[in-house]
């Protein structure tokens, strides 16, 4: 079952929340191997997604609406809501911690995700490069935090 699917009020702003605070989990080395792999490895996935695409372009499908049937008006699925906000907030953190964004910070985040997901092929991550992609998912956390 995919994590939005769990909780109704799960939007896209949400699951970013939750992998960026499971990224802070991992880099803390809190879990099972497995548990900082599996983790990891849906971070590396958002970030990817991030560094293809300025904006994630989701657009709700089209849907033909017949006239005055307002029962038919469909809303934008759960998991698409807020997107902006994901990419809006990830560009902010990346500026934040890094004090520019692209695809410099974005090589240092990745690399430490690989060196600490797969320790065994890549090399571990520098104690600053690690506290740095801490501090990126930290603030990240903090801006997409949908209580605050």
């Amino acid at each position: 079952m995919p994590i939005s699917a769990a909780n109704q009020a799960v939007d896209a702003r949400g699951v970013a929340f939750l992998l960026a605070q499971a990224a802070r989990g991992s880099l803390d080395n809190v879990g099972s191997h497995a548990d900082r792999e599996r983790s990891l490895n849906n971070v590396f996935r958002l970030l990817r997604l991030f560094r293809s695409q300025s904006r994630f372009k989701v657009q709700p499908a089209v849907v033909a609406i017949p006239p005055l049937n307002y029962e038919a008006v469909a809303l934008t699925p759960l998991s698409e809501r807020n997107v902006d906000d994901v990419t809006d907030a990830m560009s902010s953190a990346l500026v934040e911690t890094f004090g520019q964004g692209g695809a410099g910070p974005l090589d240092l985040i990745e690399n430490v995700l690989r060196g600490v997901a797969y320790p065994d092929k890549f090399a571990a991550p520098s104690n600053v490069d690690r506290e740095n992609a801490r501090n990126f998912f930290g603030a990240l956390a903090h801006k997409l935090n949908i209580s605050a």
